[in-house]
């Protein structure tokens, strides 16, 4: 189930943008207070930080588009040129960056 604003839009709509919702697995209560308990119990750290490696990673595409992107239309515009994005049907080169600070 999408929020409200998403569906129903935005009052200044000159900021108004398609976007992918999230992808998440939803929480359970126990993982919750297993989450909010791991936090409190690291609330005072200060020199343990140290010793943590933050870390995260991206993939970019080289090539043709991986088919993340979005478009904005209206009802019957589907098949307009400006609304297709020519698909690319044999390999594609990608570059998957990660990095870490500690």
């Amino acid at each position: 189930m999408y929020p409200l604003c998403m569906i129903v839009g935005s009052s200044d709509q000159g900021k108004l943008r398609a976007r992918r919702p999230e992808a998440c697995i939803p929480l359970t209560p126990n993982r919750c207070r297993l989450r909010r308990e791991w936090c409190q119990a690291r609330a005072h750290w200060r020199t343990e930080w140290i010793f943590v490696v933050f870390s995260d990673e991206s993939r970019f595409s080289l090539g043709a588009s991986d088919g993340r992107l979005l478009v904005k239309r209206r009802p019957g515009e589907r098949l307009q040129q400006t609304c297709l994005q020519p698909r690319h049907t044999g390999p594609t080169k990608r570059v998957m960056v990660w990095g870490a600070i500690t």
